[in-house]
């Protein structure tokens, strides 16, 4: 399991700050974390694991009525979603003291950000 240093999780918090999730999720990846790719490729809409999730979020949005299409414009509902589960994900790092999140906080994050769009 990856443990990060309280140096690397304020250079994520950093990349947070500065609006460049693309970047957090890159250098998450660099430390080691595989969800750093999932997310790149969800942010970048590049991979087809991201290509799937974004639409499976689209698809859900959809039924909800909330567009949920993808669109990395700032202030995009898709954009502040995108945003918010990052900094869940950096913030549940901080809760385990540096240790990876677990299956449970990641999908608790997803649960309780997506009816907040």
């Amino acid at each position: 399991m990856l443990t990060l240093t309280q140096q690397e999780m304020d250079s994520l918090q950093q990349f947070l700050n500065e609006g460049n999730v693309a970047g957090f999720y890159d250098r998450l990846a660099y430390y080691g974390d595989p969800y750093g790719r999932l997310g790149l490729g969800v942010t970048l809409n590049n991979t087809p694991q991201g290509k799937l999730a974004n639409a499976f979020a689209e698809s859900a949005g959809d039924r909800d009525g909330v567009d949920l299409s993808y669109d990395p414009t700032v202030g995009s509902n898709w954009s502040n979603l995108n945003s918010a589960l990052a900094q869940r994900y950096l913030d549940a790092y901080v809760e385990n003291a540096g240790n990876q999140p677990t299956r449970q906080q990641v999908q608790t994050a997803h649960n309780e950000e997506y009816p907040r769009v």
